[in-house]
């Protein structure tokens, strides 16, 4: 029996039709998968129907997971490893909203003034993008909560990623697309990103930075976000998440682009192979790259060192232009080379575990980094473009006093990594250590933004009821963040990543 189904945004201008399809087949119970508690029978519903949205959003995320899979392999857990299901909320409220909170996602309706309901479960763009939160903090769980723009604004950018790739899976969607732009030149439905979430902020007010879709092709350029606006109309650049991670979103739509006219016959499957390799190098890339301020430069750098160990740099180019049209450098050729030596010896692997590095090297690392001798260091250890290389990382408390007076004696954390490699038989930084300055700068002018959009629940009553709120917007804001006590210091920790749009 077969069910109706739109493959795109249901508002998304010029999309393809909605058609019937036989649904994704259930998954094994040894993958992870999505709970959206009892389904109804599968038959045609009307697109306004209950049954229609269940069906709608069960669909679209499976879909994403199978894309997903499809460039990263099997999801056996999400984050925490012993959770197998998702919880999803399909209808989880009045709100202009979506997101993605540890162990669940959720999905609200709204009503306009004119009596128009959106359901943003309907939306594949949208349920794909709140799946690749979840998808990045399966195999990231430390970009979750950073408190630098660049790293928040790629987990928003990354979202987007996976909806984009999630529309150009479908095959019929690929056809469509290429009868239209055989060059994907000019704007379309699978780069221009949650137009029913766009519009129903549009509804609100006109003049909202969030009141127009969000876009992959697009002209955005990098620059420092502690010199951007708070604010600003429709589509502007701006220091917030959603909006500053389209600069990302622009590099790898261009660099998906790049690949797919490099081909020699530009059809549908060549479309589809172009999509598996940025999908596969975004992948990898955000697995691996370390968390800096300036995690876009980290992430492209990554992809054209995984593509040189995976493709023999058939794609650098492809890579590199896309990120230098955004603003992004990433140079003629992507390399972490030795700058220091540092006392101790070449970091030891050890199988199943972390690398082991000598005291000595910590020490001297501690020493350049201005790090107490008490204060925890996270090691891990990857390859990174078919070289193994260690990471020593550690977090920074960064005071918040003068950003608000709730704010006076609480801290948020900086994540501070230094790689290590070997020269010779001694132990190597690799590229250039963290700056304590910058991580201050930067964790501070994030915070404040937090501040101006009230993101933050101050106390612990503000923070239960937050936790407990299914709806996560407010009229001044959207609550994403909580102060809670960790080990006798207030910290600012990440609550939920939520799309909630709100009216200046």
């Amino acid at each position: 029996m077969p069910i109706l189904f739109v493959a795109n945004d249901p508002e998304a201008k010029h999309g393809i039709a909605p058609r019937l399809i036989t649904p994704t087949r259930r998954r094994s119970s040894r993958r992870a998968d999505f709970d959206l508690g009892t389904m109804p029978r599968v038959k045609r519903y009307p697109p306004d129907s209950d049954e229609f949205l269940a069906w709608q959003c069960r669909e679209g995320l499976l879909r994403a997971l199978s894309t997903w899979e499809s460039i990263a392999g099997p999801l056996s857990a999400w984050q925490g490893r012993s959770r197998s299901r998702l919880r999803v909320r399909v209808n989880a409220g009045a709100d202009r909203n979506a997101y993605y909170a540890r162990g669940e996602l959720g999905f609200h309706s709204d009503t306009n003034a004119d009596g128009r309901l959106r359901r943003f479960a309907a939306s594949v763009d949208v349920v794909a993008h709140e799946a690749g939160h979840a998808f990045l903090d399966a195999i990231r769980p430390d970009l979750f909560d950073t408190p630098y723009l660049e790293t928040n604004a790629f987990h928003e950018a990354f979202g987007d990623c996976i909806a984009i790739l999630t529309s150009l899976a479908d095959a019929g969607v690929r056809r469509t697309l290429l009868e239209r732009d055989p060059l994907l030149s000019r704007a379309n439905f699978v780069e221009t990103l949650m137009e029913s979430l766009a519009n129903a902020t549009r509804d609100v007010s006109r003049d909202d930075n969030a009141a127009v879709p969000r876009r992959g092709k697009n002209r955005y350029r990098w620059t420092l976000p502690t010199a951007l606006p708070d604010d600003g109309g429709p589509g502007a650049l701006i220091n917030e998440d959603h909006s500053f991670g389209q600069v990302f979103v622009g590099c790898f739509y261009d660099m998906l682009r790049n690949v797919f006219r490099a081909a020699r016959r530009r059809n549908a499957a060549a479309l589809a192979r172009a999509a598996k390799v940025a999908g596969t190098l975004l992948v990898r890339a955000a697995a691996k790259a370390p968390i800096t301020p300036r995690f876009f430069q980290a992430i492209g750098a990554a992809m054209s060192l995984e593509d040189a160990a995976l493709h023999g740099g058939a794609h650098h180019e492809a890579i590199r232009l896309a990120f230098r049209a955004h603003g992004v450098l990433l140079g003629p050729v992507a390399e972490v080379a030795p700058r220091a030596t540092l006392r101790g010896g070449v970091p030891k692997r050890v199988r199943g575990r972390a690398p082991v590095i000598a005291k000595a090297t910590i020490e001297d690392l501690r020493s350049r980094m201005h790090i107490p001798a008490q204060a925890p260091m996270r090691v891990r250890s990857y390859e990174l473009g078919g070289r193994r290389v260690a990471e020593a990382s550690h977090l920074r408390p960064v005071a918040l006093r003068g950003l608000s007076r709730r704010l006076a004696n609480v801290v948020a954390l900086g994540p501070e990594p230094a790689l290590i490699g070997a020269a010779r038989n001694s132990a190597a930084v690799l590229g250039a250590l963290p700056d304590a300055r910058t991580t201050r700068d930067e964790v501070r002018s994030f915070v404040a933004g937090l501040v101006r959009r009230g993101a933050i629940a101050f106390d612990a009553s503000q923070a239960s009821r937050a936790k407990r709120a299914r709806s996560a917007v407010r009229s001044q804001g959207t609550v994403t963040h909580v102060v809670v006590e960790r080990r006798g210091a207030k910290v600012l920790e990440r609550l939920r990543f939520s799309c909630g749009c709100r009216a200046r």
